[in-house]
């Protein structure tokens, strides 16, 4: 799975992140389509909750929960993607709630040096000078420098050696600082979402595991009542004709019989006489003398 990159990488590391979680929705909306096509949810249908219960549960929690995780795997790494745009104003609303609760805090060993500290978001912008212009340290001094050069685009005078900004500095001062947030938040998105892949796999795993187990409980549906069938002997000898009554004589490859009971995969059947040689008999059918395919509608119905 793709890393995160640095968030100083700017505009290369966004486009890699959002690579990253690309990749993660196609990784997932394949394991959805697996779980979906692949499965043989039809199936489900020829499971009884009144025969087996704990493999109906089963088959419909382990799909419900299998889905979920793929859905919110998807949800939130399309969230990776499409990211919140901040805007300068935001980053002064942000900046300003912060300071409140940097002068409301009494004890004065507790609180914080820096005021950006106590936002989440702003407290990446410490210890990166370079993102804002010269004289300026945090957005709210930076908006009120912009709306000063605004009004006098020929700008402040130079405090010592060092030049006060431009209108200029200023602007791009604003996309790179919000810019930089946004690559920023964007990076703790997929770390988080990054967290949750290997126990999303496992439990995906885990519950492809628990569909199939109840899934293959349809190959042994029980027969209730008595249905017509047609067996196809195909690799019976004729010891095994004599074993289950049929006899030696027995030449016909096709019987019509009735099975009352079994299951679908290995019935017990009756058979009645027939023209080729071959004698009533009842006997159990398994995959090593032939098929059994059973008639739309039950003797009953003849």
């Amino acid at each position: 799975m793709p890393l995160a990159p640095e968030a100083s990488d700017g505009e290369g590391a966004a486009a890699v992140v959002q690579s990253a979680a690309k990749w993660l929705i196609s990784a997932f909306a394949a394991i959805g389509a697996v779980l979906v096509a692949g499965l043989q949810i039809g199936a489900i249908g020829s499971l009884s909750w009144n025969d087996e219960p704990g493999r109906v549960a089963a088959v419909v929690v382990s799909a419900v929960i299998a889905l979920t995780i793929t859905g919110l795997v998807i949800i939130y790494a399309s969230r990776v993607l499409v990211g919140r745009n901040y805007t300068l104003d935001d980053l002064v609303a942000l900046e300003t709630k912060a300071r409140i609760k940097h002068d409301r805090e009494a004890d004065i060993a507790k609180r914080l040096q820096n005021p950006l500290e106590y936002d989440s978001v702003l407290k990446s912008l410490i210890g990166r000078p370079h993102l804002m212009p010269p004289q300026v340290h945090t957005p709210l001094e930076l908006r009120d420098a912009l709306v000063q050069a605004r009004k006098d685009p020929a700008g402040a005078p130079p405090v010592g050696s060092v030049a006060a900004p431009t209108l200029e500095d200023l602007e791009k001062g604003v996309s790179r600082l919000t810019d930089f947030v946004e690559m920023t938040q964007c990076r703790q998105r997929y770390r988080r979402l990054a967290f949750w892949i290997l126990p999303a796999l496992l439990g995906v795993a885990a519950c492809i595991f628990a569909f199939s187990w109840g899934i293959a409980s349809s190959e042994e549906i029980k027969i209730t009542r008595p249905t017509a069938v047609t067996i196809i002997l195909k690799n019976a000898s004729k010891d095994d004709l004599k074993k289950i009554g049929l006899g030696k004589g027995c030449k016909v490859k096709q019987l019509q019989a009735v099975a009352i009971g079994g299951s679908i995969a290995e019935p017990e059947v009756v058979t009645m006489a027939d023209g080729g040689g071959c004698r009533p008999a009842k006997f159990t059918m398994n995959p090593d003398l032939g098929l059994v395919v059973p008639k739309i509608s039950p003797t009953s119905q003849g």
